[in-house]
C-alpha cells in the first residue's frame, strides 16, 4: 500500500511539474513562407507609394512604436501618421529590408531585422531627400481568416 501511496505522489508531483505541451510551438516551413511573403508585400507596397496596400498588411488593432515618440494604435491614427492629408507627400525611391531572425509558432511570430530608406518629402513647395538606416521588430499575427497580418511594429535608427 505504501508503495501505491508513494507511486501515486510522486506521478502527481511529476505532472505538477512538467510543462504543458504547446499547441503550434513551432514555426512551420509553411507559414514561415507565408510570413515572408507579408513582409515582401509590405516593403514593395511601399515602393509602389501604395497607400492602401501598405495598410492591409497590417491587421486592424495593429500598434506602431518608432523610436522617441508615443506608440500610435489603430488603423485611423496609423494612416493619419504615414499617410497625412496635410498637403504633405512623401515618396519612396528606395526601401530594403533584410531578415535577421523569423521566429515564433503558427498563430504568432517576429521577424527582426535591418533597413535602409530612401525617401523625397514634399510640403508648401519645400523639398528634401533623405535616407535612413535602421533596425526594426516587427510581430505578426494569424486573423481569423487565416492571413498572416502586422500587429505591431518597432524601429529606430542604426548608429555608426
Amino acid at each position: 500500500m505504501r508503495i501505491k501511496i508513494l507511486s501515486l505522489i510522486t506521478a502527481l508531483f511529476c505532472a505538477a511539474c512538467s510543462t504543458p505541451q504547446q499547441h503550434n510551438a513551432v514555426l512551420s516551413e509553411k507559414a514561415q513562407a507565408e510570413i515572408q511573403t507579408l513582409h515582401r508585400a509590405y516593403v514593395a507596397a511601399w515602393l509602389r507609394n501604395d497607400t492602401l496596400g501598405v495598410l492591409h498588411t497590417l491587421s486592424r488593432e495593429a500598434v506602431l512604436m518608432p523610436s522617441g515618440i508615443r506608440p500610435i494604435a489603430g488603423m485611423t491614427e496609423i494612416k493619419n501618421f504615414w499617410f497625412p492629408n496635410d498637403g504633405s507627400r512623401t515618396v519612396i525611391k528606395d526601401f530594403t529590408a533584410t531578415l535577421d531572425e523569423l521566429n515564433g509558432n503558427d498563430d504568432l511570430a517576429y521577424l527582426r531585422g535591418r533597413s535602409h530608406l530612401a525617401f523625397t518629402y514634399e510640403k508648401d513647395g519645400s523639398k528634401s531627400a533623405l535616407t535612413s538606416e535602421g533596425m526594426f521588430l516587427t510581430i505578426v499575427r494569424r486573423q481569423a481568416d487565416r492571413a498572416w497580418r502586422i500587429s505591431h511594429q518597432m524601429w529606430g535608427p542604426l548608429k555608426q
